[in-house]
């Protein structure tokens, strides 16, 4: 398998300099660590077609399973809860900032 490397909101924030749905996030993360969709699908242990899904904003990723993934990639699972709980926000069209101490 590929290294992964690390420090996704740091990636991110270069990347961006913006606010970061989980979709995004995944998909910088594959970019980032230059895998393909099946081996990120292999090292969080979803489908290919789960991958996609998410990557394109079809499906969201529950706080545990965020949290679930950051391990698995090796990331910092407090920057991935923070952004799946963005994602929640946003779906209910509320304009809160989802903050983690």
């Amino acid at each position: 398998m590929k290294q992964i490397k690390r420090d996704a909101k740091e990636f991110m924030h270069n990347l961006l300099g913006k606010e970061v749905s989980f979709a995004m996030l995944l998909r910088s993360i594959r970019t980032r660590d230059d895998l393909t969709q099946q081996e990120l699908a292999d090292t969080l242990e979803i489908t290919v077609s789960h991958v996609s899904d998410i990557e394109n904003g079809r499906k969201f990723v529950s706080v545990a399973r965020a949290v679930e993934f950051a391990r698995k990639l090796g990331d910092a699972p407090k920057y991935f809860c923070a952004v799946a709980l963005q994602d929640q926000v946003n779906q209910a069209e509320l304009h809160y900032k989802v903050q983690i101490a």
